[in-house]
């Protein structure tokens, strides 16, 4: 590796060469304010500032070069080279001077002594900017106007046209910008590894950005390289935008590797799968990765070639639930690249998960716990023949926050939720109307309103209509789905009352208002009685098989899932196996090897945050974290420290530690990313089935040791 410092004229003027742009870089971004301040320190070197640093330039000489021409592959710097070269096209159009006209056109834009056409001009940018650039360099309106290159070139333009300093003034600058280049040894360093410690492209890289960067930089030749980009990389950008990309793949490291991806990791996480779980090429990654990315685009674009599929789709959608596209992308391959499940049945497996979330959110459970439950469905599935059944199945056994709400729960739960302020209620009614009128269906998609029969805003008439309680009802009942329908005219109804709404109502397209026009009257007890009907209709469609409707006991865990640190769990009498923090998974072999592991995991993270555990109440009261020159007695000495600098008081119960460790969680906001899980215990199996002990609410207050 050589490194030097020189000016950005002696860098782009020396010799024969010309530079490209490799295919895995992004297109020219740079915009306005970049390119003004780039001027404006331009500007004040003109006015005798001295000379300015405008960063670093990584580049490997390609296999193209020879004795009498060099060819550099730029790997980091390719937005500074482009801009100041279309700030010298600009001075180029304006000055007076031919002799500057042609030292600009000679040394820094063309190369006249080249015999290709390819290397004609010093940059080569990457293939979607080729063209305008050709154009601009050329003197020519490009076809791309709304392109950042030909922006900032009149950008420049408007500039040089209004500076002080004369266009001779500014070319003479820009002979003082330093620069450091790097040039790597082909062959013997790492673009990779060099570009991830350096980066200086001034423009802040996404994890997808860096992801394709990883799989391109080293291919072993630039035809390679090319042909990658095109053949997969290309596929991939044109079904999911930059911003989605690293989503999709942390989605796709979920499912891979059965662990939740810390959103945070992305990229380091790619890696080390890549390198330790992914036996293949680059090749053959790009490959998967384009197989995945377009059901990652059915199901956020909801166009897949299959409408009844794009329809279960846009239902997840309407939820604003995507936490189980890592299962949903490994039960799509199943499908469609495996063969293991027909069609049928991936739309019978979207159902289940559909009732699933669907019933836990009406009857209010946290969806912390769904990232662990769809991070482990997959394997917990495995090799089985029917996956429909066996995921059903494995869902239903779930307890606790994992739990599938039964009938009577949600029957329950649906006709009072509050629909309206969840905004599922267009979604809902949108449901239940089609369940009402099936040759009729209402699209998810279409122009309809919401309308409250008992209005958000009460009249004379509707508080006489309702009684003396008519505020306990309407803050009771108002926004539930017995009293809202469907709608195409809501301005017109307002807070009308319900004798003239109904008039309307008896002329709806829509059967959920049309059967209200022979109601007499709406008070409470009308509301619910519309509620528990409407409540048994979402029985029908969000359905629950019958054999699958008996209650797992609470008091009975799930050995083969994972809890969220969170859950109000009793854990006397258990053992923990292991906790998940993020993406790592890691065994311990009791409550306190938990609470410490996590401790320092956390504290290894972030340090300044723990110093607010160190003072949290419980933590002081409990001894938590006593300094290691404390004049504090220990009930059992430990020289354990909880962090540097600290030791723990040990004396305390199972579900103490859990609790301690909910604490430090808390404190971290950490709550959706620590996650453990039990170590099966026949013996307590055997006894919790001959007797059950009460579950102790207060397990703060207890100092029994228990591990």
């Amino acid at each position: 590796m050589k490194a030097m410092e020189v000016n950005f004229r002696e860098f782009i003027t020396t010799g024969r060469r010309t530079f490209s742009i490799p295919v895995y870089q992004r297109n020219y971004e740079w915009k306005e304010p970049e390119c003004s301040r780039l001027f404006s320190d331009i500007e004040a070197i003109a006015g005798g500032s001295g000379s300015h640093f405008v960063g670093t330039i990584v580049y490997v000489t390609s296999e193209n070069s020879n004795a009498t021409w060099s060819e550099f592959t730029v790997i980091d710097g390719q937005q500074r080279i482009t801009t100041v070269l279309l700030l010298l096209k600009a001075i180029h159009e304006l000055t007076d001077s031919d002799d500057i006209k042609d030292e600009i056109w000679d040394d820094y834009l063309t190369n006249k002594r080249a015999r290709e056409e390819k290397y004609r001009l010093k940059l080569k940018p990457i293939e979607s900017d080729a063209i305008t650039w050709n154009q601009v360099i050329d003197g020519n309106e490009p076809e791309n106007i709304s392109s950042n290159l030909w922006k900032n070139y009149e950008l420049f333009r408007r500039k040089v046209n209004g500076s002080s300093f004369s266009p001779q003034e500014i070319f003479e600058a820009i002979g003082k910008l330093e620069i450091v280049y790097i040039q790597l040894e082909t062959g013997k360093e790492n673009p990779q590894v060099i570009f991830e410690s350096i980066n200086s492209t001034g423009l802040d890289l996404t994890e997808g950005d860096k992801i394709r960067n990883f799989l391109l930089m080293n291919c072993d030749s630039q035809e390679k390289q090319l042909r990658l980009y095109k053949d997969y990389w290309v596929k991939i950008e044109q079904y999911l935008t930059p911003q989605i990309i690293p989503n999709f793949v942390r989605d796709y490291l979920t499912m891979k590797r059965g662990e939740l991806t810390n959103k945070n990791a992305v990229y380091e996480t790619f890696k080390k799968f890549f390198r330790s779980y992914y036996d293949g090429t680059e090749e053959d990654v790009l490959k998967e990765l384009c197989r995945f990315a377009e059901y990652y685009f059915w199901f956020r674009s909801l166009r897949s070639n299959n409408d009844e599929l794009n329809f279960l789709l846009r239902q997840f959608h309407e939820m604003r639930s995507f936490v189980a596209f890592p299962f949903m992308l490994w039960i799509f391959d199943k499908c469609y690249n495996e063969n293991r499940i027909s069609k049928e049945q991936l739309h019978e497996s979207l159902n289940t998960l559909l009732c699933y979330q669907y019933r836990r959110i009406i009857c209010k459970y946290s969806t912390n716990a769904l990232n662990s439950t769809y991070t482990v469905l997959s394997r917990e599935i495995g090799n089985a023949e029917d996956i429909p059944k066996k995921l059903l199945d494995i869902l239903t056994k779930k307890v606790r926050t994992q739990t599938f709400p039964r009938n009577e729960e949600f029957k329950a739960a649906f006709a009072t939720f509050d629909l309206y302020s969840a905004k599922l209620a267009k979604y809902t009614l949108a449901m239940l109307e089609n369940k009402m009128s099936p040759r009729e269906q209402v699209s998810l998609t279409a122009l309809i309103t919401i309308e409250h029969i008992m209005p958000q805003t009460l009249s004379t008439t509707w508080k006489a209509d309702l009684g003396k309680d008519f505020e306990q009802i309407q803050a009771q009942w108002l926004h539930t789905a017995g009293n809202l329908t469907l709608s195409g005219s809501n301005p017109e109804l307002g807070n009308k009352s319900f004798s003239e709404k109904k008039i309307v109502f008896a002329t709806s397209n829509f059967a959920l208002s049309r059967e209200l026009a022979a109601v007499p009257a709406w008070l409470e007890t009308n509301i619910k009685e519309r509620g528990n009907k409407l409540a048994e209709m979402a029985l029908q469609i969000w359905s629950l098989p019958d054999g699958y409707n008996t209650t797992k006991s609470d008091s009975e865990i799930d050995y083969s899932t994972s809890y969220n640190i969170m859950d109000n769990i009793r854990v006397t009498g258990e053992k923990p196996r292991s906790y998940i923090n993020a993406d790592t998974e890691k065994s311990v072999d009791s409550w306190k090897a938990l609470f410490f592991g996590v401790c320092r995991d956390l504290y290894s993270l972030d340090s300044a945050t723990f110093d607010k555990v160190v003072r949290h109440e419980v933590f002081v009261n409990r001894h938590l974290a006593e300094p290691i020159n404390s004049d504090y007695q220990f009930r059992i000495k430990s020289n354990e420290e909880i962090c540097p600098g600290y030791y723990a008081e040990t004396n305390f119960s199972a579900q103490d530690f859990l609790t301690f460790t909910q604490i430090v969680a808390e404190v971290y906001n950490w709550e959706e990313e620590l996650f453990f899980t039990f170590k099966r215990n026949y013996a307590n199996q055997r006894n919790n089935s001959a007797s059950s002990e009460e579950f102790d609410t207060n397990p703060i207050l207890k100092t029994v040791e228990n591990e």
